[in-house]
């Protein structure tokens, strides 16, 4: 027997308050100039932070894909038409 559902729930699309909080605490590393310092130092040695901090401090950027290619048709083997089977 299935649970009955208790209400809306979370919003699609908004975050959690662990989520919330921890964007709130890198943004506020990322702005603090105390920080500032600390930050630059820790991404010049280890530059993939730099990055990480941007994608939580702003979000991820949209990742746009672009797909070209041709394709060719090929025909089966006789005349047998195969969605017959």
């Amino acid at each position: 027997m299935p649970l009955p559902k208790r209400g809306p729930g979370r919003p699609k699309g908004s975050q959690n308050k662990a989520t919330r909080a921890w964007k709130d605490f890198v943004c506020s590393v990322a702005e603090s100039k105390d920080q500032q310092e600390a930050l630059r130092k820790a991404c010049l040695d280890r530059p993939e932070l730099l990055l990480k901090v941007a994608e939580h401090a702003v979000g991820k950027p949209t990742e746009r894909v672009e797909v070209r290619g041709e394709f060719k048709m090929i025909e089966w083997p006789g005349d047998k038409d195969i969605s017959e089977e």
